[in-house]
């Protein structure tokens, strides 16, 4: 009767199968090459900017939005993609080292709406009211298929000890880089319209993946 016991847990032990642990540079590929496929689909299917069309046949941009819109969204994505790397692990946590690319976006930004808020008023209601349902559908639908892949390759393997969070950097990055990619098309840089609308845009792809990552990101 002794040895029963010890049987079960011999059996139950010749059953297991080491895992392989998580590799993050799989990920960092499949986002650049994501980013990549986006970027050249906004450009082909719905048309450049006109400084983008201008830096293409190596004419320089007569603003640097052109060039520096994109880049804020892709940084944003990229501190989020670093912090779900570090949060995929159980013993992970939100690092300040993560934190510092999305902190130094959203205080560009805020700078800027201050600076128009007081300098330029009516810049900012301007940009509140121009249309963004095209902008914000974007941002959102790419964001949301971002993250079903993400989910699919990467997350589905994680065993994080928070998954909200975890789900919500998920959403945070893929919907960054999208708005990135978008941004390639968009001609609208006026502060109030890049925090509402594109920002708005990816904070919904955020939330969403929070409440599917405190729904099912269990281990």
């Amino acid at each position: 009767m002794s040895d029963a016991p010890d049987k079960l847990i011999d059996d139950l032990a010749g059953a297991l199968r080491p895992v392989r642990p998580l590799q993050a540079r799989p990920m960092w590929l499949a986002a650049a090459a994501a980013l990549a496929m986006a970027a050249l689909y906004i450009f082909f299917y719905y048309g450049p900017r006109p400084e983008i069309a201008a830096m293409v046949h190596g004419q320089p941009p007569k603003t640097m939005m052109a060039w520096f819109k994109p880049l804020l969204f892709a940084v944003t994505g990229a501190g989020a993609f670093w912090a779900v790397a570090d949060l995929a692990r159980p013993e992970g946590r939100l690092r300040s080292r993560t934190l510092l690319p999305l902190m130094v976006a959203l205080a560009i930004e805020v700078a800027a709406l201050l600076r128009d808020a007081f300098m330029q008023p009516a810049e900012v209601m301007t940009g509140l009211q121009q249309p963004a349902i095209l902008c914000m559908t974007t941002i959102v639908c790419g964001g949301l298929a971002g993250l079903i892949v993400l989910w699919r390759l990467w997350l589905k393997r994680a065993a994080t000890s928070y998954p909200v969070l975890l789900g919500a950097m998920a959403g945070l990055a893929t919907g960054a880089f999208m708005a990135a990619a978008y941004a390639v098309h968009c001609d609208r840089d006026w502060s109030s319209y890049i925090l509402v609308y594109y920002a708005g845009g990816v904070a919904i792809t955020a939330g969403v993946a929070a409440w599917l990552g405190k729904r099912f990101l269990r281990w």
